[in-house]
């Protein structure tokens, strides 16, 4: 395997995570729907925000570190709750 090998490797797991990303955020989209729909005044919930890190941390196992999966993970909630409020 080559450098040129890998970054197929690499183009083809974006495509994929770029996809799952998405999925991601229609999913939230979805969610700020039914919480309108059922009055919720607050789209954020900080307690579930809070286990979905620690969740997602304790899934990873490396390489990359619990707190670059946190940071990751809280912008990513961050943006999808951008989609839910609109």
């Amino acid at each position: 395997m080559n450098l040129d090998d890998l970054r197929v490797d690499i183009d083809g797991i974006d495509e994929k995570i770029v996809s799952l990303l998405n999925e991601r955020a229609i999913c939230a989209i979805k969610a700020g729907e039914l919480k309108r729909a059922s009055g919720m005044e607050e789209m954020c919930d900080k307690e579930r925000e809070r286990q979905v890190v620690e969740r997602v941390t304790e899934l990873s196992g490396g390489p990359l570190s619990d707190e670059a999966v946190a940071r990751i993970y809280k912008e990513l909630m961050a943006s999808c709750l951008g989609l839910e409020e609109e």
